[in-house]
């Protein structure tokens, strides 16, 4: 007799289901190479991170522009600082000063470095009404409107034997032409009779030279030896007067609140017919110059 065989459908229907060694869930790999991977030891793993963008992204260099600015440092008191201890150092603010003047003589001869010269005499105007002390060519490089390539020549002023004193005025004396001349006009309004004009008190030109060298400490060596008519001439590049017209332009003194002078073109007031207007920003300035020199120099201190 023949024995029919029938399959079994249901064993059939395990067998599809069941998968192979090969067909495993990657799940079930995973666990099976690496049995910790899932426990509690190990779910730190899986915590989503913080986000950061990769380095070609216009993210990450926005990031990395992104700084967080400096707060101000507070002023410290003579009693603080001698307290805290650690080394001084001096105001070479006029040491700079007369480097740059000296560096500006050099450069008034020839035409094609008149850009050389109007820097430097930017420059003293600005380190001039700058009323902290500077204690480094590197705090003088950083001053607005001081330029960046003078940094050398204001490194050699200071450069020498450590013994050395920095320079500094007598009281009520100034080192540059721009300190003096707004303390000059201040000077002249309130002790002398000013002419009248449309717009405020004006000095003729040859008074203001005259008090200017009153003002002038004599080692400095920057008085106004030349006279008006000498000084009007467009082509002369006299330093001393050269910043006298820089306290007069606009452009010159954005980050000082300038101008400080005007000067005015009034015919039968002097010989010259050129008088000079303190503007209100000056006499702000000239008094706080004004109280700085009868100080004296400056202490000692850190650099800041």
């Amino acid at each position: 007799c023949s024995l029919m065989f029938t399959p079994q459908p249901v064993k059939m229907a395990l067998q599809q289901k069941t998968p192979s060694n090969t067909e495993k869930a990657p799940d079930y790999q995973l666990t099976k190479k690496c049995p910790g991977f899932f426990s509690s030891s190990s779910s730190k793993l899986l915590t989503p991170c913080a986000f950061s963008p990769p380095l070609n992204s216009p993210m990450a260099t926005f990031a990395a522009k992104r700084k967080v600015p400096t707060p101000s440092i507070p002023a410290l008191s003579n009693d603080l600082i001698n307290e805290i201890g650690g080394k001084l150092y001096p105001d070479l603010r006029h040491n700079f000063i007369l480097a740059l003047t000296c560096h500006a003589r050099k450069f008034r001869h020839n035409s094609y470095q008149r850009a050389s010269f109007d820097a430097a005499l930017r420059s003293v105007v600005v380190i001039s009404m700058h009323l902290s002390p500077i204690r480094s060519p590197e705090a003088a490089r950083r001053l607005k409107g001081v330029a960046s390539h003078f940094y050398e020549i204001l490194k050699e002023s200071v450069a020498g034997s450590k013994g050395k004193k920095p320079y500094h005025p007598k009281k009520d004396k100034f080192s540059c032409v721009a300190s003096a001349a707004l303390v000059a006009l201040l000077d002249m309004e309130e002790s002398s009779e000013p002419m009248n004009s449309t717009n405020g008190n004006s000095f003729p030109m040859e008074d203001l030279i005259q008090n200017i060298n009153r003002l002038i400490d004599t080692r400095s060596n920057a008085s106004l030896n030349q006279t008006a008519e000498q000084y009007m001439d467009p082509d002369n590049l006299d330093p001393g007067w050269g910043q006298v017209k820089k306290l007069c332009a606009t452009n010159a003194n954005t980050d000082l609140d300038g101008p400080f002078i005007k000067e005015r073109k009034k015919k039968g007031a002097c010989p010259s017919g050129v008088v000079f207007e303190l503007l209100e920003a000056g006499r702000e300035m000239a008094k706080k110059l004004r109280d700085l020199a009868k100080k004296g120099p400056a202490e000692p201190g850190p650099l800041r």
